[in-house]
């Protein structure tokens, strides 16, 4: 359908906004382990999908048409998480103060922001959406693992060592390698193919997230990867 309302700009944003974000944003750790939340996680990928919902505007006397929306309200957000059977930590349905509790940490750590806020009747309905396409951070792969699980490894590896074989030396410098596996070249890369092919990867809209782990995929699983994930398989017996 064609809108012809005095929110029609507003209205419009709510679709076009996604296509101005930009691919890719970075953030420390620290910040990133707000996606971590099973909630925030599903609410930074329910506007990443985005609903169906057709809008047909006029725009300098030619028919602009979109199908999906990528900005939501928080009523929107909270039907989709209830269809998709996301609960709190005490498995239950998430309610409202609690969605709105998780939308304002996402969006102080700049994950999300308010595209729109849109006039309906006396009160105004907030629409959120993503502040970028695909989200990372520099990390080393061991800071994935608290260091107590990384003591209870070692100790688990030993314990299977049932010959007595394993030389201290051997299982410290296995994990001062694990440790240090450093990401931030491989996301260095990826960013600049992806800033080379910006132009195609909007025209055919490339669902970003996948995009940027396959490709991130791609270059870190090399040989120096492989040598120590194989010796931490032996270690473990994990045939």
């Amino acid at each position: 359908m064609v809108i012809e309302t005095e929110n029609t700009e507003q209205i419009m944003n709510l679709f076009k906004f996604w296509d101005e974000l930009p691919m890719i944003k970075k953030y420390d750790i620290v910040n990133f382990e707000t996606l971590r939340d099973p909630i925030r996680y599903a609410i930074i990928d329910t506007l990443a999908t985005g609903i169906q919902d057709d809008l047909s505007v006029e725009e300098n006397s030619q028919i602009i048409s979109f199908n999906v929306r990528h900005a939501l309200s928080a009523k929107e957000i909270m039907n989709i998480l209830h269809e998709k059977n996301i609960t709190d930590k005490n498995n239950k349905q998430i309610k409202k103060a609690n969605l709105y509790f998780h939308l304002q940490r996402l969006e102080n750590d700049g994950f999300i922001k308010v595209v729109e806020q849109i006039p309906q009747g006396k009160r105004f309905t907030s629409y959120y959406g993503r502040t970028a396409r695909a989200f990372t951070a520099n990390e080393k792969i061991g800071e994935k693992y608290p260091k107590d699980f990384l003591v209870e490894l070692r100790s688990l590896i030993i314990k299977i060592d049932t010959e007595g074989e394993l030389k201290a030396t051997t299982l410290e410098n296995l994990f001062n390698k694990f440790e240090k596996l450093d990401t931030s070249v491989h996301h260095h890369i990826v960013e600049k193919w992806i800033s080379t092919n910006e132009k195609e990867i909007r025209s055919i809209n490339v669902d970003m997230r996948k995009l940027y782990d396959f490709l991130t995929f791609l270059l870190f699983y090399n040989e120096d990867v492989f040598e120590i994930y194989k010796e931490f398989r032996e270690l473990l017996n994990l045939r």
